[in-house]
Order: C-alpha cells, then sequence, then structure tokens
C-alpha cells in the first residue's frame, strides 16, 4: 500500500510539472543565417562530374588532353534529360563541374583556350553550362558550380598570376549565371609551393 501511495504522489509530481512552464534553453552560436536554413531545405541535390576525363577514362586529367577528345557520342549532350532525372529523382538543384584539375572549361571561358570552344562539339559553339542553366531553369531547379582552384593545364599555376586568372573565371561565372546558388571549390593543390 506504501508503495501504491508513493507511486501515486511520484506520478502526481510529475504530471504538476508537466504543465509549468519551460523557459527555452539559450541558443548555441553561431546561429545559423536564412541562407544556411533555405540550403538546409534543399536536403539533396546532385553534382554530376562531366569534361574532358569523362572520354580519358581518368578521376583526374593531367590538362594535356587533346581538345578533339572532347567527343559525345552522336555529336549531341542532352542536358534537359540530366536535369530532369535529377528532379524525377527527388533532387532540388544540380550542381556541375564546369572546370576539374585538369583545367578544361565547359562553357567558353575567354580566358583559356583548354575549353570547348575550341573543340568540334558543335563545331565550337557549344556551351554545356549554359544548356544546364537554361534547363535548370526551366524544372523548376538551382543551379550550382563548381570550380577547382587547381588547374593543370595552365602554365602560371603555383604563381601569383594564376591566382589573378582564377579570380577573372570567377567573375566570369558570376556574370554568366548570377542566380548561382553555390560555388564549390576543391582543396586539391596539386602538392607544395605557393598553394601549400
Amino acid at each position: 500500500m506504501r508503495t501504491r501511495k508513493l507511486f501515486l504522489a511520484a506520478l502526481l509530481l510529475m504530471a504538476g510539472r508537466a504543465g509549468a512552464q519551460v523557459a527555452a534553453p539559450a541558443p548555441v552560436y553561431p546561429l545559423p543565417s536564412p541562407e544556411h536554413m533555405e540550403w538546409q531545405r534543399l536536403e539533396q541535390y546532385a553534382m554530376i562530374c562531366f569534361g574532358m576525363s569523362t572520354f580519358n577514362d581518368l578521376e583526374w586529367g593531367y590538362g594535356d588532353t587533346p581538345l578533339e577528345r572532347f567527343a559525345p557520342i552522336g555529336g549531341e549532350i542532352d542536358a534537359e534529360q540530366w536535369v530532369e532525372v535529377c528532379k524525377k529523382s527527388g533532387m532540388k538543384g544540380l550542381l556541375i563541374v564546369a572546370k576539374h584539375h585538369d583545367g578544361f572549361c565547359l562553357w567558353p571561358s575567354k580566358y583559356t583556350d583548354y575549353s570547348v570552344k575550341n573543340t568540334s562539339w558543335r563545331q565550337g559553339k557549344g556551351d554545356l553550362l549554359d544548356d544546364i542553366h537554361k534547363a535548370c531553369q526551366k524544372h523548376g531547379m538551382k543551379f550550382a558550380l563548381y570550380l577547382s582552384p587547381w588547374d593543370r593545364h595552365h602554365a602560371q599555376y603555383g604563381k601569383k598570376e594564376y591566382v589573378e586568372y582564377f579570380h577573372k573565371q570567377i567573375r566570369e561565372l558570376m556574370e554568366r549565371y548570377p542566380d548561382t546558388f553555390e560555388y564549390w571549390f576543391d582543396g586539391a593543390n596539386g602538392g607544395d609551393g605557393y598553394y601549400g
């Protein structure tokens, strides 16, 4: 009987406390910004790695692959199909590798000859970033870019002059695609020296 009374007393005590107002805990800083929260709500998005290395069966190219190797089968790339597949898979955005470590650019960059503008794909008039960007807009997907700071093709890599070149490419992409929701920069840098 005594155990029963103790149990009821404890239950009443807990019930009384359950109804009491409890102050929210103090926030733990730093708090996420509205932009951070928007990014979190994306939940998942796709990253497409496609470029010169696709045709070399390499993960990381050396920046010395002849431009004629960039040769999509049938001469065409269906960027809209890529975006549609990502959207049907539940993705809310798409990040495309605009330039990987080999330095090859999927847009006709005015700062390098190592880009789609000097390939036979679409007679040098192709721009894969623009195709994907337009498809993302059409299908309500967010558009993001990956731009490798390491460039194994550029002769000035590892020197101060390269930083200026890289900044020009960043500005070029920001001007072309001001609605880009994310830029990704890789930490791979080719070793010691200036960037070590």
